[in-house]
Parts: C-alpha cells; sequence; structure tokens
C-alpha cells in the first residue's frame, strides 16, 4: 500500500482497500460504530430493529396466510411429504381425504386462487400443464410450521384435531 500525507491533519494516510465498512482514522483502521456517537449508534440500531422486526411480522403473516386455506394447506402437507426437487399432481395434492372436493372446481380454486398466493409468497412453483406444483424458494418457511404441528399433535385440543386426517394420524403415533 502506498502512503500519501493527508492535507488536513498532516498524518500519512494509507491508500488502498479498506476492510468493509470501515473508515481510515489516527492511523488505523475504524468502524461505523466506533466513529459515531453512541446516542446516534444506538437509534441507527434501535431502527434496523425496528426494520428486521417489521420482516419477521411480514413473514409470519406470510405463513399463516398461506395456511389459512384448506387446499393450500393440503398442497403444503403434500409436498412437505414429496423429495424436494419432486412435484405433487394437482388437485389430487389439494384434496383433503375427508372432506373430498369436486377435482373441477378444486382445479379452478387452485388455478385462479391458491397457487398464484402460494407463488407470489415463493411457497410454491407450479406449471398448469401438466398441472403440477413444486416446493418454491421459502418453500421451508411455511414447512416448518407444519413439522412443528404434525410433532406435537398429542399436544393440540381434540376440537382441533379431529376430521383432519394427518393430525390424527400424527396423534395416534405419538400414544
Amino acid at each position: 500500500m502506498d502512503a500519501q500525507l493527508s492535507p488536513q491533519s498532516g498524518q500519512r494516510k494509507r491508500k488502498g482497500r479498506q476492510p468493509n465498512g470501515h473508515k481510515y482514522r489516527n492511523n488505523r483502521y475504524v468502524t461505523q460504530k466506533q466513529l459515531l456517537p453512541q446516542p446516534l449508534y444506538t437509534l441507527q440500531m434501535t431502527n434496523k430493529r425496528f426494520e428486521n422486526g417489521e420482516k419477521v411480522i411480514a413473514k409470519w403473516n406470510r405463513v399463516f396466510k398461506a395456511l389459512s386455506a384448506e387446499p393450500r394447506r393440503q398442497l403444503l402437507v403434500s409436498l412437505l411429504d414429496t423429495p424436494p426437487k419432486q412435484s405433487v399432481s394437482l388437485p389430487e395434492s389439494a384434496i383433503n381425504p375427508t372432506v373430498p372436493h369436486s377435482p373441477n372446481s378444486l382445479r379452478s380454486e387452485l388455478s385462479h386462487c391458491h397457487l398464484p398466493l402460494l407463488a407470489e409468497m415463493g411457497f410454491v412453483e407450479w406449471e398448469s400443464t401438466p398441472f403440477v406444483a413444486f416446493r418454491g424458494p421459502r418453500f421451508q418457511e411455511a414447512a416448518v410450521v407444519l413439522e412443528l404441528l404434525h410433532s406435537n399433535a398429542d399436544q393440540i385440543p381434540e376440537a382441533l384435531i379431529t376430521g383432519c386426517k394427518r393430525l390424527e394420524q400424527e396423534r395416534h403415533f405419538a400414544e
């Protein structure tokens, strides 16, 4: 690295690459935190925490919105039971076995409502010909909630279990 004289201080200032987020002061690199007065740094950290909090809330809202409709839950559970790169056929994978749905009306609901919503959220990717769905880049965000529900089926109130074949099976295996 070359050195040159700084016009303000008369001290030598290094030329060259600085570590990311660092400034060169008093013959050494210092972090942004070290340059800011403490109250300003605290304010920046509070703002960052607030922004991160908003992002986390938005992610949880997406997950619960995705899980708020039965065909979407069934589809996500079907994908959860399938190897990661494999597709599931539609509309069969979105049908609740306890409460059968008309395949034609479900196909329409999936195409126009449920699949675009799940795809926009990043939980699934889908194709219309053949009519299939795959795990999306954010699939794991929704999958972890389903996995936790399934693994804790014995802790869920009976009123939320009866009629849900998967949770009934999970509870039976837990006993």
